[in-house]
């Protein structure tokens, strides 16, 4: 009888521990570890803020921007665990692991420049094209008259 008291004691002693509470090294009171939010510029662009961040778990970023090039366009953040917007800054909130975020800049609008001799006349053209939004067509300026082709 002794002996399933003492056993009786002894297991009564460990479910604390094994029910997670009672110790002051159970996984729930251990400090979380920090984590580090890297922004980077796409081709043709540049940032606005702290591009390399160190945020608690949980934490939120601090906002950074991306700034598209003359004749370039934001168009998105990117990256693997991060879920792609095209919120300029995004919002990072409840950051649970290191990320490497990248904006995504694309080229907005493309000039060419062509001229030569027709018909003994000499002629020049501009030709610009908006990359962005296909359905805006084509906008041409030829000599002094201008032609739009949509």
């Amino acid at each position: 009888m002794r002996r399933s008291f003492v056993l009786l004691g002894f297991f009564l002693m460990l479910l604390p521990l094994a029910c997670g509470g009672g110790s002051a090294d159970s996984p729930a009171d251990l400090p979380r570890p920090s984590h580090t939010v890297t922004f980077q510029a796409g081709l043709h662009g540049s940032l606005a803020g702290t591009l390399v961040q160190t945020v608690p778990y949980g934490g939120s970023c601090t906002p950074v921007t991306a700034v598209a090039d003359n004749l370039y366009a934001f168009v998105d953040w990117r990256g693997a665990g991060f879920t792609t917007t095209s919120a300029n800054p995004p919002t990072l909130d409840n950051v649970t692991a290191d990320l490497t975020i990248t904006a995504g800049i694309i080229g907005n609008t493309r000039i060419a420049s062509i001229g030569g001799v027709l018909d003994q006349s000499r002629f020049s053209a501009d030709i610009t094209v908006n990359l962005n939004n296909p359905g805006a067509g084509v906008i041409a300026n030829i000599g002094r008259a201008a032609a739009d082709f949509r």
